[in-house]
């Protein structure tokens, strides 16, 4: 394999910067949009009992984006604790992502979706990512929650566990589990969005929002 210059790592620096900058306007151009439709639908009493499925994609639009920020200064960090301080409050973000879900899509979110009506598809499609969600959660979370507990919140005072979890906290590791997260909060974004504009109980608002797709 080819030993990457230094002109090749300046090259994909900028272009990863790019990259992000590009995705945080998506990001907060989707923010926008729904911060308007959050005031029309609290306005309407026909809609207010939908509002927790705009919470639920705002919610996901910032993890993404702050998991997407913190992966590029990961990958472009200029020292060794920079790059471990910034794996470290990845592996945090990644973890309280995921943690939030019971709370975030618990009841009220889940009778919202059911009183939607909108395809068989789209309905599978919506549990299988939430499923999916899930799973990553379970299957990381022996790896995550102490580096969010140990070295990142600095929760426990165990300096033992700390230099425990500097260890763990690998950066190339967190950056690829970063990626798949963040793959499936764009799908989540993405079908969400579909399942919105087909309801026929919100058919005036079918621009609501914009699909999003992990970068």
């Amino acid at each position: 394999m080819k030993e990457l210059t230094n002109d090749d790592l300046v090259a994909a620096k900028e272009s990863g910067r790019i990259a992000v900058k590009n995705h945080e306007e998506r990001c907060m151009a989707v923010l926008k949009t729904l911060k308007t439709r959050r005031h029309i639908f609290r306005k309407s009493a026909g809609l207010i009992q939908y509002l927790t499925l705009i919470d639920a994609v705002g919610f996901y639009v910032v993890y993404d984006l702050d998991i997407t920020s913190l992966r590029f200064q990961v990958l472009y960090a200029e020292t060794s604790w920079q790059k471990n301080l910034s794996a470290r409050l990845l592996a945090m973000t990644l973890w309280e992502c995921v943690d939030d879900l019971p709370q975030v899509c618990g009841p009220a979110f889940r009778k919202a979706v059911a009183d939607l009506t909108f395809t068989d598809e789209l309905r599978g499609k919506l549990d299988k990512t939430m499923k999916e969600i899930n799973s990553f959660k379970h299957r990381n979370e022996a790896l995550l929650k102490p580096i969010r507990d140990n070295v990142a919140a600095h929760r426990d005072k165990d300096l033992d566990k700390f230099f425990d979890g500097l260890e763990h906290a690998n950066p190339k590791l967190l950056v690829d589990i970063a990626k798949s997260l963040c793959l499936l909060l764009g799908d989540f974004s993405s079908t969400m969005n579909d399942a919105l504009r087909e309801a026929k109980q919100l058919t005036k608002f079918t621009r609501m929002i914009t699909t999003l797709k992990a970068s």
